[in-house]
């Protein structure tokens, strides 16, 4: 069952040089290059293990195609391969519709419950997002472990203890979500008493870089 899932050598050629052709076709025959090893090398091995996922294969390819354009070759860093390892398809999603939008800055709602002495509490539900509307993404009750995944990454940035201003814009349409609303019905029933959190994340200039390569 393994090898089945493993793509040889030949079959990821056949692929990814009918991908490359297509992203190369506009580029002048003086202008394209040998890509950097350290790039291509690690790139082809990993195709093996994910070339059957369009949205990876076609991150890896993006990537292989900047490195063989003279004029853009030094945008491409070796880390992005192993970047583009360490993500899940979902998460290649969510960066990309992170990118879509907004300039890469989107708000972030948290629900958290209050202590009975009103001193501190707990976070009930974190980094809630418009991206539970997606159409793409498939298990979106992990969208908070794919987002730390960004940040570890260092693709995004979630600032500790800052927000957005604009929060009508931001945050009303978050706080207004039916699956907001219904939870917060649901812990009023039970007694609890809420408040928000505010929060934010923003691409950073390494993933910024990346997105402009990869995606």
């Amino acid at each position: 069952p393994v090898s089945a899932m493993v793509w040889g050598f030949e079959k990821i050629k056949e692929k990814v040089n009918n991908d490359l052709e297509k992203k190369l076709k506009s580029i002048p025959k003086e202008n394209i290059v040998t890509p950097n090893p350290r790039v291509a090398g690690p790139l082809i091995e990993s195709l093996k293990f994910t070339a059957q996922e369009d949205d990876l294969r076609e991150m890896y390819t993006n990537l292989l195609a900047s490195s063989m354009n003279k004029k853009k070759n030094d945008d491409g860093h070796p880390s992005f391969v192993e970047i583009i390892k360490q993500l899940l398809l979902d998460e290649a999603k969510l960066i990309k519709e992170i990118s879509n939008s907004n300039g890469g800055t989107h708000g972030l709602l948290g629900i958290e419950i209050l202590a009975d002495d009103s001193k501190g509490g707990t976070i009930h539900i974190s980094k809630f997002c418009k991206f539970y509307d997606s159409k793409s993404i498939e298990n979106k009750l992990k969208i908070p472990l794919y987002l730390e995944n960004l940040e570890r990454l260092k693709l995004i940035e979630i600032p500790n203890g800052s927000y957005l201003t604009n929060k009508d814009f931001h945050y009303k349409p978050l706080e207004n979500h039916r699956l907001i609303t219904q939870e917060l019905e649901r812990l009023s029933a039970s007694g609890k008493k809420t408040k928000f959190k505010n929060e934010y994340l923003q691409l950073t200039k390494f993933g910024k870089s990346f997105v402009k390569v990869c995606i």
